[in-house]
């Protein structure tokens, strides 16, 4: 039953998050584009390193985005089309799906997360952003 359920959630997160991809890989301004992706990738980046090193859990860190992506949902159904919004709607649902990365939705999901990253994000982080997106994708076994 949880598992179904599980699927159900990581289905419903994927709708919102092909949007949020979309708007910051389409039609946000280059600026926004490098901004909010390398803000994404940080972001992802200091929480795993939060759960890792036992400051934080798993849940902690979905409870706090969830506050932010609540506040940003709340500006309507658009509320991908803005570059701030969107990132936080992003980086919620990467750990919503890194619950459940054995869900063949949830690791299509991680993968088009890092493709955003990697392709958009800042170049003087790009380094950063490719080695961090290379190792979780051999941990958790997330396709290039």
């Amino acid at each position: 039953m949880f598992g179904f359920l599980k699927n159900k959630a990581v289905d419903f997160v994927t709708d919102d998050l092909v949007n949020c991809i979309n708007y910051l890989a389409f039609e946000a301004s280059n600026d926004i584009r490098q901004q909010r992706t390398t803000q994404i990738a940080n972001t992802m980046r200091h929480w795993l390193s939060e759960i890792v090193t036992g400051r934080a859990s798993h849940n902690d860190v979905l409870e706090h985005l969830r506050k932010q992506k609540s506040s940003a949902m709340s500006t309507g159904r658009d509320f991908f089309r803005n570059g701030e919004r969107a990132a936080v709607y992003i980086c919620w649902s990467f750990f919503v799906f890194l619950l459940s990365h054995d869900n063949p939705s949830s690791k299509i999901g991680i993968a088009r997360v890092f493709d955003l990253c990697e392709k958009y994000c800042d170049p003087d982080a790009a380094g950063a952003v490719m080695e961090m997106t290379r190792q979780l994708r051999l941990d958790l076994k997330i396709p290039e």
